[in-house]
């Protein structure tokens, strides 16, 4: 196999060198940090995030074209750390979301691919975790094949991932921060390496910005936003998630010290995973707490009003339960306070930006967009920040 290295060993060089006005330096500087290794027991390559894993027989049989394009959906499942978001997600699901998502990203970087990379133009733009809350909701409804395996409902198998992310076994939440940490930086390095010598692909200026939105703390935004008093105790955590529940959600008692009557929408549209509804009910607390709110409305819509509830100053935010789970409108909730004549100091929206009907002028009071999607573009009324959901 001494001609496969020297084929491994050529990708390398050809990606630095041959293609900088197309920014593939980039991607040859975030290989460079990934070693390749020979593992015969799969059938075409993997990565832990850490290393690459090749089969010897698929490498070889490549174009040095298409060994390029697999070598940078590697690369990118690094960057992307597909390999510590999957949590306790179905393996082979994930690895399919993961492709769908960073494929469109290679070929847009004119890369090649082996035939039968999976592609869909259904999911543009989506996140790993958004395409396979998708593909489990489909999979539910499709016929089962021979094997138990769910089929594409016309007799055809399931499509199959060809470069497997496996996830870190036995790491502590420190450790799996500590690498995150560690890829992040490293990406915004080769970023730095190659800024001035060539373009940077648009798809990954996006991801940079992800990155960089990935970072902020929404509080502090929240905070300024209101013009509130800064918090006295520094040490603030922020609550355990795992105290929230979708059906009973239970906020504690906040001290509010007065910046008006604050509205909360939360989007409860289908769209929005169970896990990012636990986040946005999680972080009612910190706005009680940080806004020091004389009054909140609290509403929940999809397609339409759901639930309105409202707290005075001083009101403990009770339980409530969720509903809505249809599609996603965000008029109905700007109608409803035109017609209720609520009066609004600051309008906060909780959602994962699936939107289509904005307000098309100035309503009237300052709007905070908290999107979940950190990828997403901003809101073109109001201020838009990003709510990372791990």
């Amino acid at each position: 196999m001494h001609d496969l290295n020297r084929k491994i060993a050529r990708s390398k060089v050809r990606l630095m060198l041959d293609k900088l006005s197309k920014g593939w330096g980039f991607y040859a500087s975030i290989l460079y940090q990934m070693p390749m290794v020979v593992k015969n027991d799969i059938s075409t390559m993997a990565t832990d995030g850490t290393s690459i894993f090749y089969n010897e027989e698929f490498t070889d049989a490549l174009t040095e074209p298409q060994l390029d394009g697999v070598k940078v959906h590697e690369a990118l499942h690094r960057v992307l750390k597909h390999h510590l978001r999957m949590g306790k997600r179905d393996h082979q699901l994930w690895n399919i979301a993961c492709d769908y998502a960073i494929n469109p990203i290679i070929l847009a970087s004119d890369l090649v691919l082996p035939d039968g990379a999976l592609v869909d133009a259904r999911f543009k733009d989506m996140s790993a975790e958004k395409i396979y809350d998708i593909l489990q909701s489909e999979s539910k409804d499709k016929p089962q094949d021979g094997n138990g395996n769910s089929g594409n409902g016309s007799g055809q198998p399931q499509a199959q991932a060809w470069g497997n992310v496996d996830a870190p076994q036995g790491m502590s939440e420190d450790q799996v921060k500590q690498q995150e940490a560690t890829i992040d930086a490293q990406t915004m390095m080769a970023v730095s390496s190659i800024k001035n010598r060539g373009e940077i692909p648009s798809s990954i200026k996006d991801i940079i910005k992800a990155m960089e939105r990935s970072q902020i703390d929404w509080v502090d935004v929240l905070r300024r936003f209101v013009g509130g008093d800064q918090p006295q105790d520094y040490s603030y955590r922020r609550p355990n998630r795992r105290q929230w529940y979708l059906n009973e959600v239970i906020t504690p008692t906040s001290n509010m010290v007065g910046c008006g009557h604050v509205v909360v929408a939360i989007d409860t549209s289908g769209s929005v995973s169970n896990k990012e509804l636990s986040y946005f009910l999680g972080e009612l607390n910190e706005i009680t707490k940080k806004c020091g709110a004389d009054s909140v409305t609290v509403i929940q819509c999809d397609a339409d009003i759901q639930d309105v509830k409202r707290y005075e100053k001083g009101e403990d935010i009770e339980k409530f339960s969720v509903v809505g789970r249809g599609g996603t409108c965000v008029m109905p909730v700007f109608n409803y306070i035109d017609k209720e004549n609520i009066k609004v100091d600051n309008f906060i929206y909780f959602t994962d930006m699936g939107i289509f009907d904005y307000p098309k002028s100035d309503v009237g009071y300052p709007i905070l967009w908290v999107s979940s999607d950190i990828r997403g573009k901003d809101a073109p009324i109001g201020q838009t920040t990003y709510l990372k959901v791990a």
